[in-house]
């Protein structure tokens, strides 16, 4: 039964077909289709796929939580009867369910809407034709009903390519998409670009949003890092102790940091950062043997977080003709890399989340939580 269909028994209320008052909004066009998001993290890697195929149709998103999209005309600060005038114009209208989906199915507009924490037998866009205007896509897992997080997690196993297919075929547009997304790091996100900066002789330009980390352990340059932390805050990665002058002078310049925990670790340096009150991530990649002998040199700390642990989520995956983009870029020498292997094997890219050849590499598997991995170039 409808969620709405068991308000009315329980109230004895009629169901009718509701009055929208609609505001006028400006777009500038009136060829566009429709979306807002909530909790999906990979709505732009759907924007990628289906912008080129729509020609002249254009995107509009319904800015209502925090989250920017390139190839999209940002609405924001709108009530929802604007809301109502422009979803009701629109050719589509994509997303979580919200009362977005129930505008647009009370205009008959078509609806393309992602389910996660309810099936959508219960929370399906109430008016209009279910058969013709009402694309509904679930995860193969069942819904959590109220978990915040287990919901997430469910919501962001679909795969963008299939809500993109849906939004195509809803249009009727032609399309070839054949890849399919394999896998999806738990920090992968088309909108959040992560900078890491190994130490040379020219700092980048960067903005101030951005998440930026200080590779100190790819190359250690203290005088670099003292610099560098001069301009703005950022994050440090190191394998090694770092001069207590330095932190002390610019701690509040540090973000956070990282250290590496390795055959020659030095368990004085976490106490260090402790005292000085400088935000640390024990992290290692030592397996789980080695890392049992460490453990006790840092038992009045945070847990050890395992860098190894997203390597057992690919374990099954058969690496033949894969690629992967990456939310990741590594900057070295005015050159930008998307992982530590590329940077090794100096493979740079032009073009954030540029597709590069995946392979069978120990120092790709290292940076398995930055990477959407597909089984074709998409």
């Amino acid at each position: 039964m409808h969620f709405l269909e068991t308000y009315a028994l329980n109230s004895g209320l009629k169901i009718d077909k509701p009055f929208i008052f609609e505001k006028y909004h400006p777009v500038g066009f009136d060829d566009y289709i429709v979306f807002s998001h909530k909790s999906y993290e990979y709505f732009q890697d759907v924007i990628d796929i289906i912008s080129p195929l729509l020609k002249d149709t254009q995107i509009i998103h319904l800015q209502r939580h925090a989250g920017e999209f390139v190839d999209c005309h940002k609405i924001a600060g709108i009530d929802f009867n604007q809301a109502a005038y422009l979803i009701g114009r629109s050719k589509l209208y994509f997303g979580e369910p919200s009362i977005y989906t129930d505008l647009a199915s009370h205009y008959g507009v078509k609806t393309v809407t992602t389910y996660s924490n309810t099936f959508p037998q219960n929370a399906f866009p109430y008016w209009g034709s279910k058969k013709d205007c009402q694309i509904s896509i679930e995860s193969d897992q069942k819904p959590p009903f109220g978990s915040s997080a287990e919901n997430h997690k469910i919501l962001n196993s679909i795969k963008p390519e299939e809500i993109a297919k849906k939004i195509l075929e809803a249009l009727k547009i032609e399309h070839s998409l054949d890849y399919e997304t394999i896998f999806m790091g738990t920090l992968y996100q088309r909108n959040d670009v992560i900078v890491e900066i190994v130490p040379d002789n020219n700092p980048p330009v960067l903005m101030d949003n951005l998440v930026c980390s200080v590779r100190m352990d790819l190359k250690f340059n203290e005088e670099y890092l003292y610099e560098i932390l001069k301009l703005r805050p950022h994050q440090v990665w190191t394998k090694k102790s770092i001069h207590e002058n330095i932190l002390e002078e610019l701690k509040d310049n540090i973000q956070q940091v990282f250290y590496i925990i390795t055959e020659d670790d030095d368990p004085s340096f976490p106490r260090l950062l402790k005292n000085l009150s400088i935000k640390t991530r024990l992290v290692t990649y030592l397996d789980e043997k080695e890392l049992n002998k460490k453990k006790l040199d840092y038992v009045d700390h945070d847990p050890i977080f395992n860098l190894n642990e997203e390597k057992k989520r690919f374990e099954n995956v058969q690496i033949n003709n894969l690629f992967y983009s990456s939310c990741k870029a590594l900057y070295e020498n005015d050159t930008y890399y998307p992982s530590d292997y590329a940077r090794a094997m100096n493979l740079p890219i032009e073009d954030l989340f540029e597709a590069s050849k995946f392979e069978d590499n120990e120092l790709l598997f290292k940076d398995l939580r930055y990477f959407k991995i597909s089984s074709e170039q998409g």
